[in-house]
């Protein structure tokens, strides 16, 4: 799997990350990740960005990666091209001055139809790996707020625009378990669900990005839904 080149200059490059490719290794070794694309097309970009460890502890080189994606979400990732860059853009990520926006087929006939979600989030008691809200939650809780929007409706499904005001990790996931309406093909979330079979995969898609460059002009970059997304919203009778 090979992610497609969204937007590039000599600052930044913009991808479309395929559902199913990891963002980096993992200390189980797997390769087909965005870090092993980037090792093979982009080694100039070995020292940009922060230190990156496996969760063994060993380093990795950096490749400017800005953030991260789940390994079954789809959708845009951003890559700084030098140090200057990668302080600019990790700057903007800090203090949310990116509107990001998702979309995702959740389980459900999802009312209200819109609104705001401000579960705060902690480590699972069940499973550290995990995050959950309220009493399942361990630990340090941290505010997180999603603001959402329903695009179209069918008989148990619901296709949903999401705006994470907050970055914390599995955030969309848990908020939208939490609320009700899980993501469609959630392994970790929504396990006893039946998975739509023209998905197959966790149904979230980075879908665009828009920010201020370092020369203060605004940029938008959008990332095309995938094809599997795109059959399985009409499968589901969401197509809009």
């Amino acid at each position: 799997m090979k992610p497609e080149i969204i937007f590039e200059d000599n600052q930044l490059l913009a991808i479309n990350k395929p559902a199913g490719l990891l963002v980096h290794p993992t200390p189980r070794q797997e390769t087909d990740s965005v870090w092993t694309w980037l090792f093979n097309y982009y080694p100039q970009l070995r020292l940009v960005g922060e230190p990156i460890k496996l969760a063994t502890g060993a380093p990795l080189d950096r490749y400017g990666l800005l953030h991260r994606l789940d390994k079954e979400t789809s959708g845009l990732l951003l890559i700084a091209k030098t140090a200057d860059a990668f302080s600019w853009y990790k700057q903007l990520f800090q203090s949310r001055r990116l509107k990001k926006i998702y979309r995702a087929i959740v389980y459900g006939s999802v009312e209200p139809t819109e609104g705001v979600i401000e579960f705060p989030l902690g480590r699972s008691r069940r499973d550290p790996a995990r995050r959950a809200a309220g009493a399942a939650a361990k630990g340090v809780l941290r505010s997180a707020v999603t603001h959402y929007h329903c695009l179209k409706k069918s008989i148990g499904y619901s296709y949903l625009e999401l705006e994470p005001k907050t970055g914390r990790t599995h955030q969309l996931r848990v908020h939208l378990k939490t609320l009700g309406y899980p993501i469609v093909c959630d392994e970790w979330y929504a396990p006893k669900k039946v998975c739509p079979p023209e998905l197959g995969r966790l149904g979230l898609h980075a879908f665009s990005l828009e920010f201020s460059t370092p020369a203060n002009n605004r940029l938008k970059l959008e990332a095309d839904l995938p094809t599997d997304f795109q059959t399985a919203l009409a499968a589901l009778g969401l197509a809009c």
